[in-house]
């Protein structure tokens, strides 16, 4: 009876993992299809001469080793690129969690119509990043757009400033356009966990005479570091991709003044037709991704290593 029972167990246990790989086997093909395989072979391409001569020229294509990767980092486009987009995902990780930290903490406050500011601070995420890049190129043209156009009426400037046309100001301009869109989801992870927070700790720590600077950096910055942490993760990740705002904004210029590592990289793949260095520059890129991602954590968990 023993026995019976347990290959009775055992032929339902088979039948449970059998049913489960034949369930899962199609999402398992379409992963392997659609993400590990152009992944491996990307990596296959940055290591050969790979290019488009080369295959409509049925040429044989040749391994060349790390000289795609040397070649990448002894081109001076590549560290422009990679100076731009340090320069501007600092920029807007900053700019973002300064502004979201801040309304997270006054919307808490509100007592009365609290909704509706979050609505209000949420529309930004409805709208495609190409229809705000879109937006912003009108509104921010250095003759016809309505920025200059408002700050002229008002007697705020007397020429148009080249918000698109400037080296240094474009980029700021990249920078403020991204945190017009991204600030809002900083926000709406920041004030989750702002809410989280148990009432009865502000409420103790009203009555022994905490004023909110010392509820803001004794209570509320401890409890939501995990989130913080979480959120400057992402939006790293987000912002050092960045591709479509700037290409549409400015396409890299002026100049080479806003090109980031993703247009040096569409530029080098699809306007070069050089698929070798652009898949070499991806994984480059991928690289310094990672290293910025133990950063954070790294800097983030410090304290809690110390003590």
């Amino acid at each position: 009876m023993k026995s019976s029972a347990l290959r009775r167990v055992r032929s339902i246990k088979r039948s449970n993992s059998l049913f489960g790989f034949f369930a899962t086997a199609p999402a398992m093909l379409t992963l392997i299809g659609l993400f590990i395989y152009p992944l491996l072979f990307s990596l296959y391409v940055s290591f050969t001469d790979y290019n488009m001569a080369a295959v409509l020229g049925n040429r044989t294509i040749n391994f060349v080793g790390l000289q795609n990767y040397s070649n990448v980092l002894a081109d001076p486009a590549f560290w422009n690129a990679m100076r731009v987009t340090v320069y501007i995902t600092i920029s807007a990780i900053a700019v973002e969690f300064i502004f979201a930290l801040a309304l997270s903490v006054a919307t808490q406050k509100i007592e009365k119509g609290k909704s509706v500011f979050i609505s209000i601070y949420l529309i930004t995420i409805l709208v495609a990043p190409i229809v705000v890049a879109l937006l912003f190129r009108f509104i921010l043209n250095d003759e016809l757009g309505l920025l200059n156009l408002i700050l002229r009426k008002a007697g705020i400037i007397s020429r148009d400033i080249g918000w698109l046309s400037d080296e240094k100001i474009a980029k700021l301009s990249v920078v403020m356009v991204d945190t017009w869109q991204a600030t809002s989801s900083v926000f709406l992870l920041l004030y989750a966990a702002i809410i989280a927070i148990p009432k009865d700790i502000f409420e103790s720590a009203v009555v022994d005479g905490a004023n909110s600077w010392r509820v803001f950096v004794n209570i509320i910055l401890p409890s939501i570091k995990s989130v913080i942490i979480y959120s400057m993760v992402i939006r790293f990740m987000d912002v050092f991709r960045i591709f479509d705002s700037i290409f549409l904004l400015t396409n890299g210029g002026p100049g080479d003044a806003t090109e980031s590592l993703a247009l040096f990289i569409f530029r080098k793949g699809w306007t070069q037709m050089d698929m070798s260095k652009a898949s070499a520059t991806s994984y480059l890129m991928m690289i310094v991704m990672a290293v910025g991602i133990l950063l954070i954590n790294r800097v983030g968990n410090y304290e809690k290593k110390v003590k």
